[in-house]
């Protein structure tokens, strides 16, 4: 039986050899080489683009446990999403989800953290959506075979009918029927109209989220944005598996290998998605807490 410790484990050793990995493929002193700079402007857009895209994602976290029920304060809500989406990048075993599981049923019982934990399956179900649903525009955009295309629009299709498909719970007793049962549950708790909404917000802040990943990558490289749209949700899709603590080194070998053929150096491309992690998520997250914090006190 595989034990969480061996979970974490397996993910520490994933780091450590694919960061090896990483390392002995990179010249960083091709980084300097390729480098065009960012202008003050794009920066301070790249900025604004990733804020903004964090709030929608704080928002739509916010909104659906509001929708589920459960009292945790706002503040607390928001704190332990940011906190979560910190603990996420750093720490093994997907310690950030269960961080902002945690603070949404501080003080209630198991029932509501089932109901919690199936809104973070649900959460993520939205974008899993909407990188697929990317992918299959970008295949579109760089002219790739039809099937290819086909295949990217039916997974698509696929995770869209899981999350916004039917509420009732499917008959059985076992594992998967109680896990779909409570997948169910949760979307029972959001309506047609809020399903759109939190739908919209993940489509929202995924296209913020590329927009300011092709000014990250355009500093390393000339890109075309079909070039860019078909090869990071690739990136994004490889990065979920969990082998490795926070994507590290798996994420950078994912770039090396998907952006290579359009003329990107391996340091350059493993700067590049890594500096795209590092901005969509642990700068915005950083830079929302106090303001969080200072909300929060205003109310006490």
């Amino acid at each position: 039986m595989v034990t969480a410790r061996m979970r974490a484990a397996v993910q520490v050793i994933g780091l450590l050899v694919l960061g090896g990995a990483v390392l002995r493929q990179v010249e960083w002193g091709a980084v300097a080489a390729s480098y065009r700079g960012v202008s003050p402007g794009s920066a301070a857009a790249i900025v604004a683009l990733v804020l903004a895209a964090m709030g929608l994602r704080l928002w739509k976290w916010a909104a659906q446990v509001r929708a589920m029920r459960l009292d945790a304060p706002a503040a607390a809500v928001a704190r332990g999403y940011l906190l979560g989406v910190l603990l996420g990048a750093v720490t093994p075993l997907r310690v950030g989800e269960l961080y902002r599981i945690a603070a949404a049923t501080a003080g209630a019982g198991g029932e509501a953290r089932g109901r919690a934990a199936a809104g973070v399956v649900l959460d993520k179900g939205y974008e899993l959506l909407v990188v697929l649903a990317t992918l299959a525009v970008g295949a579109v955009l760089v002219g790739m075979p039809l099937w290819t295309c086909a295949a990217a629009g039916a997974a698509a299709g696929a995770v869209g009918w899981l999350v916004l498909g039917p509420t009732r719970a499917p008959a059985g007793a076992g594992a998967l029927a109680r896990a779909r049962g409570t997948l169910a549950a949760a979307k029972r708790c959001l309506g047609a109209g809020e399903r759109a909404r939190l739908l919209g917000a993940t489509a929202g802040a995924h296209a913020l989220n590329v927009t300011a990943g092709l000014l990250i990558w355009r500093a390393f490289g000339a890109l075309s944005p079909g070039d860019f749209v078909v090869r990071i949700p690739l990136v994004t899709l490889i990065n979920t598996l969990p082998v490795t603590i926070g994507g590290f080194g798996l994420r950078e070998l994912a770039a090396i290998e998907l952006f290579g053929p359009v003329g990107f150096a391996p340091a350059a491309a493993a700067v590049a998605a890594a500096a795209l992690f590092f901005a969509a998520n642990v700068l915005p997250a950083l830079a929302l807490l106090p303001l969080v914090a200072a909300a929060a006190r205003r109310r006490t």
